[in-house]
């Protein structure tokens, strides 16, 4: 969760760059936070799934991954057009930060053990 806050800081920072400089500061930042939080996911498909369902788990990751990536880049890429790209990067930065409060407060509630009954 705090790569995933840190992915959605760095993002709603870059516009307010100064220069190009500051911008690929940012931009390599987002990367790495990007680095960070992207191979968490399987960890914790195989901690909340049992054994059974892991393959399913992991093609569907794949395809809403995939899907996201498409769907993403058009709409903001239509979203830039329209308003700007500093409209389109903040809306991909409160999107970000809404998925990280989203994963907080699920972790707080704890994920059910996938083998019990």
């Amino acid at each position: 969760v705090p790569a995933l806050a840190a992915t959605a800081c760095f993002s709603a920072l870059q516009p307010m760059a100064a220069d190009q400089y500051q911008f690929a500061v940012l931009v390599g930042a987002t990367g790495l936070a990007n680095s960070v939080w992207m191979p968490s996911v399987s960890p914790l498909l195989l901690d909340s799934t049992n054994e059974e369902e892991r393959a399913k788990a992991f093609a569907l990751r794949q395809m809403a991954q995939d899907t996201g990536s498409l769907v993403g880049a058009a709409s903001m890429g239509l979203l830039a057009g329209m308003y700007g790209i500093p409209a389109a990067i903040h809306t991909t930065a409160v999107l970000q930060g809404a998925a990280c409060a989203f994963f907080h407060f699920r972790g707080a509630r704890g994920v059910a053990d996938p083998d019990a009954g």
